[in-house]
């Protein structure tokens, strides 16, 4: 089994996405992430998406944790029909209050 975790992946020790993908890990199933920026800079793209879409990702499972802060026409559960998509997200974020 393999999920794909969409967001703004920066190679970071620890955050939400990392934590469930270290438990889809240590059960056993493969793991990849695909980034759409840096929460960072506020600079985000679709480029990784878009590359992503190009090799016919073979994952069971996308999740898209962006926490509204993008959009992309590429984010369409069309483009991946044997997946199962979920978008996670709170907007606005309850951090922004």
């Amino acid at each position: 089994m393999k999920i794909t975790f969409i967001y703004a992946y920066e190679n970071e020790e620890w955050s939400t996405p990392m934590a469930l993908a270290n438990e889809f890990k240590d059960i056993g199933w493969k793991v990849e992430f695909v980034s759409i920026g840096s929460n960072r800079t506020g600079q985000y793209h679709d480029r990784d998406i878009q590359k992503w879409l190009s090799e016919k990702p073979n994952s069971d499972i996308v999740l898209f944790m962006d926490w509204g802060r993008f959009d992309s026409p590429y984010l369409n559960m069309a483009n991946l029909p044997n997946t199962y998509c979920c978008l996670l997200y709170t907007s606005p974020s309850p951090r922004d209050s």
